[in-house]
C-alpha cells in the first residue's frame, strides 16, 4: 500500500506540473510562437495514435524507463548519457510515455482542440496501463532473471 501511495503522489505530482508548463507555454508566451506552433505539431502527431496503439507503444516506454532504473546505479559518471539515449529511443521509436505526453495532451486541451475527457481516455490512461504494464512486466523479467540465476549457482 505504501508504494502505491507513493506512486500515486508522484504521478498525481507529474499530471499537475505538465498541467502547469503546457499552460506557461500556451498561456504565458514562454516560449516563441515558432516553437509552440511546433509543438502543437508534435501534440497533434501523437493524438493520430488509437487508443490501443497509446497501449502498446506505452508498454515499450514502460520498458525502457524500467530498463534506464534498472542500468543507472551501475552507470556512475554515464548516467546522464544512459538517460539522455534510453528517453531518445523513446521518441525514436515514436513510443508514449505518460508523463511526457501528458503536456502534448495539455498543449490541445489549452488550445481548445481537445477536451480534458477526451485526453484522459484516449492519451493518459491507455498510455499509463502500457507504461505500467511495459515497466513491471520488465521489472518481473529481470528481477526473476536474477533470482533464479542466483539459486543455480547455488546462492
Amino acid at each position: 500500500m505504501n508504494v502505491a501511495r507513493l506512486w500515486s503522489i508522484v504521478l498525481a505530482a507529474n499530471f499537475v506540473g505538465c498541467a502547469a508548463f503546457a499552460a506557461g507555454m500556451y498561456h504565458l508566451n514562454a516560449v516563441p510562437a515558432d516553437v509552440l506552433a511546433a509543438s502543437l505539431r508534435i501534440s497533434h502527431h501523437m493524438m493520430e495514435n488509437s487508443v490501443w496503439e497509446m497501449f502498446f507503444k506505452g508498454i515499450f516506454a514502460g520498458w525502457l524507463i524500467a530498463a534506464l532504473v534498472w542500468i543507472l546505479p551501475n552507470a556512475r559518471s554515464f548516467s546522464l548519457l544512459v538517460i539522455i539515449l534510453i528517453t531518445y529511443v523513446i521518441a525514436l521509436g515514436d513510443f508514449t510515455h505518460v508523463v511526457a505526453g501528458t503536456v502534448e495532451g495539455f498543449l490541445l486541451v489549452y488550445a481548445g482542440e481537445l477536451s480534458l475527457p477526451a485526453m484522459l481516455a484516449t492519451f493518459y490512461i491507455p498510455t499509463l496501463l502500457g507504461n505500467i504494464a511495459g515497466g513491471t512486466v520488465l521489472f518481473t523479467l529481470l528481477t526473476y532473471g536474477q533470482i533464479e540465476q542466483g539459486l543455480d549457482n547455488g546462492k
